[in-house]
């Protein structure tokens, strides 16, 4: 799950232009990868997410955290 959430990310940064960290930090991708959040709170619990990267980010990390399950 790590390896797809980095992929993603290095495509979202690429896509932006910016960093890829600067789209989601090494720990908090790790932390996603742990907990499977499902929901908005889910997210909000893990440090360096907050309400505006919930609301850009939200549904294309559910699709992605829970894909084959």
């Amino acid at each position: 799950m790590e390896a797809a959430l980095r992929n993603w990310r290095l495509a979202e940064a690429k896509r932006l232009g910016i960093p890829a960290f600067r789209v989601f930090t090494d720990k908090a991708l790790q932390a996603m990868a742990a907990t499977r959040p499902d929901t908005a709170a889910g997210l909000l619990s893990i440090p360096g997410i907050g309400l505006n990267t919930v609301q850009k980010y939200g549904a294309r990390l559910y699709r992605l955290l829970h894909e084959g399950r």
